[in-house]
């Protein structure tokens, strides 16, 4: 493949502001051929001991993620996260040379908005994740997997599963009701029961 970038940086006013571009065609790892991508991203301080962030990535000339964010120091020490991410048409297959042995091969993408604020080491997360035909494949053992496209919601860094089905042989699926807390990223739990 052939790698390429280029970074932009501007010292004013005692203030460093970044950009950059870094694109990749003809990507191939492991003998996966991964495409073309292309990442961009800008870095912007502001008045008030703030900070911004906007980048998204393209995979063959089309726009599948984009980040924006707000980073706030405040005095005696708080800090605040305000951030928004944008999934659209994410390919899985991405992940499937990184997996040692090919143990686990995913198929199809993901799609959703994800919104984060508050303290950057509990942020709380708002938004929607869905899968779009995405199938799981675990080779050695002849399984495949395939996800419900139904939106999962999370509402204040709870993830919540409703009658989320996960389809193995024949048409009836497996149910998933449940939740995945993230409230804090270092004690994430769970209560997820399946039938």
């Amino acid at each position: 493949g052939w790698l390429g970038g280029e970074v932009h940086y501007i010292d004013k006013d005692d203030k460093m502001m970044l950009s950059g571009d870094i694109r990749m065609d003809d990507f191939v790892y492991e003998g996966t051929s991964l495409g073309n991508w292309e990442m961009s991203g800008a870095y912007l301080p502001g008045d008030k001991n703030d900070h911004y962030v906007d980048g998204f990535i393209l995979h063959n000339n089309k726009q599948i993620a984009y980040v924006s964010g707000l980073y706030q120091a405040e005095e005696q020490g708080a800090e605040d996260l305000t951030g928004d991410m944008e999934l659209s048409e994410f390919p899985l297959y991405i992940i499937n040379p990184f997996v040692p042995e090919k143990m686990v091969e995913f198929s199809g993408c993901m799609n959703g908005t994800l919104a984060m604020s508050g303290n950057p080491m509990k942020p709380v997360m708002n938004g929607t994740l869905g899968m779009d035909s995405v199938v799981m494949a675990l080779p050695d053992m002849s399984l495949r997997f395939r996800f419900d496209d139904k939106p999962v919601q999370m509402v204040d860094s709870r993830m919540t599963f409703e009658d989320y089905s996960i389809y193995a042989q024949g048409k009836s699926p497996f149910i998933v009701n449940g939740y995945v807390d993230m409230a804090d990223l270092e004690k994430m739990s769970m209560d997820i029961r399946m039938k």
